[in-house]
């Protein structure tokens, strides 16, 4: 099928961490943090405001009662995030054939938008549109926006459930075709989707 734009997310689609985020809590534990409370303060921000320095820093200060010294922590994250950002192996070569065919790449994020920008840029990765939703659960907002500007039939590739279902509850099957890509690392693996999905372990998939 010839799709008018190829959406995806970002991590645990098109990259992963290399170090499990170790490097990241290691920022913390250099201050006096344990990784355990590093850890701890990542799960309180991951999906209600989404990842960034400030963001762990807050959550951090809250739990602890201290107050963090931020001299120098905005570089160590930099260095970090490009030590780590790592593509799946399939990626550029599909980003590749998807450009030459004409057809506009969208990449369809949650989180903060510093921290994700910075990330996709540090990956280098080619696109044509980013667009960085604030709430968890609500790419389909995203979704419906590319459906206007590109027309029907686009597609969705992420590896979070919830995305997708959101996405089919407010999107016609008519307009846009939603894959579940199955990657060897990810933190919604064993989640249930409330609707089924067709599963790809590759993204060339959705092009056969």
């Amino acid at each position: 099928m010839k799709f008018m734009c190829v959406a995806m997310d970002f991590d645990g689609c098109l990259a992963y961490y290399n170090d499990d985020k170790t490097g990241l809590f290691k920022i913390f534990t250099d201050i006096g943090f344990t990784e355990d409370e590093a850890r701890d303060a990542y799960g309180d921000v991951d999906e209600a405001e989404g990842i960034s320095l400030n963001s762990l820093v807050r959550s951090l200060e809250r739990k602890s009662g201290r107050t963090i010294d931020r001299n120098g922590l905005e570089e160590k994250l930099s260095s970090w995030i490009e030590s780590s950002v790592t593509l799946f192996p399939d990626v550029l070569k599909f980003l590749e054939k998807v450009k030459a065919s004409g057809t506009p790449i969208a990449i369809v994020t949650f989180g903060n938008k510093e921290f994700q920008t910075q990330k996709i840029k540090t990956s280098k990765i080619i696109y044509d549109e980013l667009v960085v939703t604030p709430k968890d659960g609500e790419k389909f907002l995203a979704l419906g926006k590319l459906l206007k500007h590109y027309g029907a039939p686009i597609v969705f590739v992420d590896d979070k459930p919830k995305e997708l279902d959101n996405a089919r509850k407010h999107l016609a099957e008519t307009e846009i075709s939603l894959f579940r890509i199955i990657r060897p690392i990810g933190s919604h693996i064993n989640k249930d989707a409330e609707f089924e999905h067709p599963e790809i372990k590759n993204l060339e998939e959705i092009l056969s």
